[in-house]
């Protein structure tokens, strides 16, 4: 029972770091001039590993494969862990 609530702690404090991390990056995406529209930034699970993704490089997954073709960013909205404003 001890490493179940070790690995959900885990997991929480992990994707605290990566929340804080996504604002940071919509704040520095903000400020170099990108429309606040495409600074959104989301926490995905993506091939196993979780990680953030701006609107921009989803646009470039998509591109690439990684995402299909015919996925749009409501899909992503509710895939997502988290999602900046």
């Amino acid at each position: 029972m001890n490493r179940n609530i070790c690995a959900k702690l885990k997991f929480f404090f992990k994707i605290r770091r990566l929340k804080r991390e996504a604002d940071k990056h919509r704040d520095v995406y903000i400020q170099n001039g990108i429309k606040p529209k495409d600074a959104t930034q989301y926490i995905v699970k993506v091939g196993g590993e979780i990680r953030i993704i701006s609107k921009l490089s989803f646009k470039n997954m998509k591109s690439r494969g990684i995402f299909p073709k015919n996925m749009t960013s409501e899909h992503l909205n509710k895939i997502a862990l988290y999602k900046t404003k």
